[in-house]
């Protein structure tokens, strides 16, 4: 009898790859889809047929318009920038849906198209490893999936490029999904952009609009919401400075924004730590690479566990300056090409 395999399928390109894949490895997969739409696409229903799996289609969507929506709009109503792709991926993906696969389905394994792999040491200690693809390595996005079900991961494209991918399901009969345009914008954004779906969200923007100051405090013109602004902007601001202008800083309680130099930092509090490693290995000794968004390239960096009020926080302290990201978006630790903690920026001093 063949073992089981839960499969996160959506239909595209990656998602088909994996369940060809997984037949191959001599799986018997069980599409899982779960739309955050009002329908499941026909197409859907074509593919698994094709591909002979059995599709099961869970009802998340109350469940992710709480977890994922509020918490992107709350948050840029408070002046973070959230990464709701690795909020998904904790709390969606790889916490409810993979909770229902594994208790209502009796199903243990779970896999997924992500460009990335599982690695376990002679330990039998589990972690998360870079994609061959470093193009497409999506591990940045996978570092807050508690690491106690990383025994029941797989991800299937990790020794996979792109180009493989395509070329492999063209040859297997999915041309047309194969060729089909990639989307890189947040799933549950339709709109033109993020900021305009925010500002459709129920949001009154005249409460938002606020004034641009210089790094001395002085008004130097009118912005229309801190919720379409990021830290590091540059294009976009609707007001002419006369020279480069960058987002330093937002005060959500000023509504203020302050444009000045292209902000750099040197070292950075996190906080919501997931570590893959036990805490001494964080002292502030040893050198590791760390990320603060997903297309910069890792910088050398010392991690230092700090306890505050009970919890577990870090402090990363790069060996350079590196450019500043958004309070809210992810700092990733990795040793080499394994992941080894991570947090949600906090705090820093802009330099």
């Amino acid at each position: 009898m063949k073992d089981k395999v839960g499969l996160a399928f959506s239909g595209g390109a990656d998602s088909t790859f994996a369940a060809i894949l997984l037949k191959k490895m001599g799986y018997e997969v069980v599409a899982f889809n779960f739309p955050i739409g009002r329908r499941v696409s026909e197409d859907l229903y074509i593919t698994t047929k094709k591909l002979g799996m059995k599709l099961e289609i869970i009802d998340i969507r109350s469940i992710f318009d709480k977890v994922i929506k509020e918490n992107f709009y709350d948050s840029y109503l408070n002046g973070l920038t959230p990464n709701p792709c690795v909020r998904c991926n904790r709390y969606i993906k790889f916490g409810l849906v993979y909770n229902i696969i594994k208790h209502k389905f009796k199903i243990e394994k779970i896999a997924t198209g992500h460009y990335a792999k599982i690695y376990k040491d002679e330990n039998t200690n589990y972690f998360i490893q870079k994609a061959i693809d470093i193009q497409k390595d999506q591990s940045y996005f996978l570092w807050q999936i508690h690491r106690s079900i990383l025994k029941d991961i797989i991800f299937p494209l990790g020794d996979y490029r792109k180009e493989e991918v395509k070329k492999i399901l063209t040859e297997e009969g999915f041309e047309n999904i194969a060729n089909k345009e990639e989307s890189f914008d947040i799933c549950f954004v339709n709109e033109d952009s993020y900021k305009n779906y925010i500002s459709k969200f129920g949001v009154n923007e005249s409460d938002l609009e606020g004034y641009f100051v210089d790094e001395n405090g002085q008004i130097i013109g009118k912005h229309n919401g801190i919720f379409r602004y990021t830290i590091g902007q540059r294009k976009g601001l609707n007001i002419a400075f006369g020279k480069r202008m960058y987002v330093r800083k937002i005060d959500s309680k000023k509504k203020e924004v302050v444009i000045g130099r292209r902000p750099f930092i040197k070292e950075l509090k996190a906080n919501c730590v997931n570590l893959f490693l036990p805490e001494n290995r964080f002292d502030g000794n040893i050198e590791y690479q760390a990320k603060v968004r997903y297309k910069s390239k890792e910088e050398k960096a010392k991690v230092k566990i700090l306890k505050e009020n009970n919890k577990i926080k870090f402090n990363v302290d790069f060996s350079k300056q590196v450019e500043a990201s958004s309070c809210g978006q992810s700092v990733v630790i990795y040793d080499k090409d394994l992941i080894v903690a991570g947090g949600i920026i906090e705090s820093y001093q802009l330099i």
